[in-house]
């Protein structure tokens, strides 16, 4: 049977578990966003960028429904696969292109494993790596050419916007890699990140961009509203600092 992207989650039945078409021994399904569609303003001042969302593993294979009755996976009724409209990102301004493409950055790194020869899929990463690295070095270029006004009182409002939602988070626990914690209202897990996710209670959980790390985290005693438990590893440095000030 062909595996159809899986674009809204089902609840499953007691008989059925998630797999994926790539056979990964645990599955915890994310949102995955597919980029068909980019393109540039040769100043590099704007980005229109056309994708779509389906559902995969932590690896990014397709996501399946198994039924542990039939040993086998099972189809979905359509409108768990039904398409819609893809997305459109716009970004019009040197500083929005900055940040969308310093994401992708972040993102692409975060998907490359080292490993001790190269498949032709890690040389296209490292290629797209290089390519986004340049066009965000001319970027900066670009930006840094023009006076910037940044005055104390913008800097002091950017760090009041740093999310503590669980103040008691440790991130000398947490993987290197980890810049987030969070708890998911879909596994009722607590996880560290490489990205910033994106609440979406539609599938009642934090999305993830693609090509992310997770693992699960300590809970450190967190037992409020889950919506509202993003940390971020800067944040709680930054109180770390004016508490000591």
């Amino acid at each position: 049977m062909n595996t159809k992207p899986i674009r809204k989650l089902p609840k499953l039945k007691e008989n059925q578990e998630w797999a994926c078409e790539g056979g990964c021994d645990v599955v915890r399904p994310k949102k995955f966003e597919n980029v068909f569609s980019e393109s540039y303003a040769n100043d590099g001042s704007s980005i229109n960028r056309q994708s779509e969302f389906y559902f995969t593993c932590q690896n990014n294979h397709l996501l399946e429904v198994w039924c542990t009755d039939k040993s086998d996976s099972v189809m979905l009724p359509e409108e768990f696969y039904q398409e819609e409209a893809s997305k459109v990102v716009q970004s019009n301004s040197i500083e929005e292109s900055i940040n969308l493409l310093s994401n992708d950055i972040d993102s692409i790194k975060d998907s490359f494993i080292e490993e001790s020869f190269l498949t032709n899929d890690d040389a296209e990463t490292i290629e797209l790596l290089i390519t986004r690295a340049i066009q965000l070095g001319e970027l900066f270029a670009i930006r840094d050419a023009k006076p910037q006004d940044v005055t104390k009182g913008n800097v002091k409002s950017k760090k009041k916007n740093l999310r503590i939602g669980n103040p008691q988070v440790d991130f000398s626990l947490a993987p290197d890699w980890a810049k987030f914690w969070f708890k998911d209202g879909l596994t009722n897990k607590c996880w560290w990140s490489s990205a910033y996710p994106k609440l979406d209670l539609e599938i009642y959980c934090f999305a993830c961009p693609s090509n992310h790390k997770a693992e699960e985290a300590p809970d450190f005693n967190f037992s409020g509203d889950w919506t509202k438990s993003m940390t971020s590893r800067d944040s709680i440095l930054f109180a770390q600092e004016q508490s000591h000030e």
